[in-house]
């Protein structure tokens, strides 16, 4: 059976098809969880949140917007980077008794909708493959053009949202030499997405300046 009959049994709703299609997804968002650069999560986190991931694929993705298997696997990637991003930044919060950050399911309001409910409208189908895309590239460059030190600086900064006085302690480096890192490490992608016709601003938004 084709790629292409398999989607049309899922549009119909088929559960047998669901079935079918589900050890494929669930392998590709394991995958995102273990593999991406900005998590590396343990096996058994990265599993959970795979299975939460492909679940909500499954209750939520609206096939008739998706051509290809391709697409699907691509928008599930995006459903598994998008959960594991939130489950890092969730256990950063308790560790530094900060509270909970709130979860992409997550009530809100009278709690008839929740975060995902947002995300669904907000961000299309189209946006969420054109993110994790980007996302994938990203990663790329930040392991081809940037040193240990400087991985090590973007993830903490800009994923754990560790203060620059902390990473300084962590990585044993004096805290004026933190900064400086950062605005080299920056530099270094935004010269290589600029290459490609990406801009940085998709990832760090404009707020996210390390002074």
């Amino acid at each position: 059976m084709t790629e292409n009959d398999i989607m049309r049994r899922l549009v119909r709703g088929e559960e047998d098809a669901w079935r079918e299609v589900f050890p494929v997804l669930f392998g590709d968002a394991v995958q995102v969880c273990r593999g991406h650069h900005m998590l590396h999560l343990p096996e058994v986190d990265a599993e959970d949140i795979a299975q939460e991931a492909v679940t909500e694929v499954i209750l939520e993705v609206d096939l008739k917007r998706l051509s290809t298997m391709k697409d699907l696997r691509r928008f599930t990637r995006a459903v598994a980077l998008k959960r594991g991003i939130d489950h890092v930044r969730r256990i950063t919060a308790r560790k530094r008794g900060s509270g909970e950050v709130g979860s992409l399911d997550a009530p809100i309001g009278d709690g008839s909708l929740t975060r995902l409910d947002l995300l669904a409208s907000a961000f299309s189908v189209r946006k969420a493959m054109d993110w994790v895309e980007f996302l994938t590239k990203l990663d790329e460059v930040i392991t081809t053009r940037l040193n240990e030190k400087e991985r090590e600086m973007i993830r903490l900064f800009y994923l754990k949202e560790c203060p620059q006085k902390e990473i300084a302690e962590k990585l044993e480096v004096p805290i004026g030499s933190v900064g400086a890192t950062l605005k080299r490490a920056l530099g270094k992608i935004e010269a290589a997405l600029t290459e490609i016709g990406i801009s940085l601003d998709d990832f760090l938004g404009r707020n996210s300046d390390p002074n």
